[in-house]
């Protein structure tokens, strides 16, 4: 399975835009005779709308549920033209596997200490 919807991408590389996100993504698919996995897709693709706002991440594992492939637009003018490489769009997607949140070191609890009426307060 190439780039198309319910393919299982891994995003080897991300470039934040702003309004965008650059990401390359590589596609594999398990080859029936040797049981081995051949990449069948690498290449930058934009994230856009709900895929960007989900701010995607350096080896994230990924279901594409909704994306686009096209190569022409129309210019100022009105005019029909066409990218001399594909542009390929995802739209929306699912994360897969135990990489849905980044890991953080959680700051060590606090202990609170209840003060009692007679206490001097700095304020």
């Amino acid at each position: 399975m190439g780039f198309c919807t319910n393919a299982y991408a891994t995003i080897k590389e991300v470039d934040n835009k702003g309004s965008t996100t650059n990401c390359k993504l590589t596609i594999s698919k398990k080859d029936k005779v040797t049981g081995k996995y051949a990449c069948t897709f690498a290449g930058w693709t934009v994230f856009v709308g709900n895929a960007h706002l989900c701010k995607p991440m350096t080896g994230q594992k990924i279901k594409i549920t909704n994306c686009d492939v096209s190569n022409g637009y129309v210019d100022k003018n009105g005019d029909q033209k066409w990218n001399t490489t594909p542009r390929y769009t995802v739209f929306a997607y699912e994360l897969q596997g135990d990489n849905s949140a980044p890991t953080f070191n959680a700051p060590p609890p606090m202990n609170f200490t209840d003060i009692s009426d007679d206490a001097d307060l700095p304020f």
